[in-house]
């Protein structure tokens, strides 16, 4: 009997220290980064809208850290109002190599200004799964393993790191795969954007 009272406890204190998803319905979430976003994007409208909530994309392929720190559509991005942003962004920065990815905090400080004037309520940055291997982008896995810390240790966002989990790639070994052909049953997108999608939706 003590045994299940002390279990009652322990799952009653679990159930009320709980945080609240961060999405709410009505929500306005906005993906913006690189090639990796362009690609997620096709994934998330149909979890959206069975969340009641208005998604929009706002990728630039081959784009980097840099590149938003020194421009970009930003007004594009904040017309669309994001109450909950999602960066995709990070691939083109490790493929570059630790040396370049270890020169990029002066801009990830601008890059951070320019996100704080969107005033979104949630910034969950998706880091991407692993990339490159011994023959295509050897310099890759050094690169995401910097880049991940930059974010984790100088940014106050969430990081969502895809190299936790399995993603499907194309033979690149930097894209997410996707469905080319109706009998194609790639699936790594989809697998990347269902499992960054539940991170947002679910209490924790």
């Amino acid at each position: 009997m003590r045994w299940l009272c002390f279990v009652s406890v322990l799952c009653w204190s679990a159930q009320a220290t709980a945080s609240p998803a961060i999405l709410r319905e009505g929500d306005s979430v906005v993906l913006m980064g690189d090639s990796e976003a362009f690609l997620l994007a096709q994934e998330f409208p149909s979890l959206a809208e069975r969340a009641n909530v208005s998604f929009h994309a706002v990728p630039v392929p081959g784009s980097s850290v840099v590149y938003w720190a020194n421009g970009g559509p930003w007004d594009k991005i904040a017309a669309f109002n994001p109450t909950v942003l999602l960066i995709s962004l990070g691939a083109n920065d490790a493929c570059m190599g630790a040396r370049v990815v270890q020169n990029e905090r002066p801009f990830l400080i601008r890059m951070m200004r320019r996100i704080g004037r969107l005033d979104a309520r949630a910034v969950i940055w998706l880091g991407p799964p692993k990339i490159g291997d011994r023959t295509k982008f050897p310099q890759a896995p050094a690169g995401q393993e910097m880049f991940a810390d930059l974010i984790t240790t100088q940014t106050p966002f969430t990081f969502l790191d895809a190299r936790n989990i399995t993603v499907g790639m194309w033979n690149d070994k930097l894209h997410c795969s996707r469905p080319t052909t109706a009998s194609d049953r790639s699936d790594g997108c989809r697998t990347w954007a269902t499992w960054a999608w539940d991170y947002v939706k679910s209490p924790r």
